[in-house]
C-alpha cells in the first residue's frame, strides 16, 4: 500500500493505527516469532535428587 499514511491503511486493513505503525517501523517482518531461549527452573539444582 504504497503511498498511502497508516491511518487510510488502518482503515483498509481494518487493525488499529498502532499496529500499523509496528509493522512500518520493525524492520524484520519474517513470519516466525524469534526463538525463546529456554529458562531454567528454581527445581533444576533438586533435579538430581528428586529423580532417584
Amino acid at each position: 500500500m504504497r503511498g498511502h499514511n497508516a491511518s487510510e491503511i488502518s482503515r483498509t486493513l481494518e487493525v488499529f493505527h498502532d499496529t500499523v505503525y509496528r509493522y512500518l517501523e520493525d524492520p524484520d517482518l519474517s513470519p516466525q516469532p524469534p526463538a525463546r531461549r529456554k529458562s531454567t527452573s528454581v527445581m533444576d539444582q533438586h533435579r538430581p535428587l528428586i529423580v532417584s
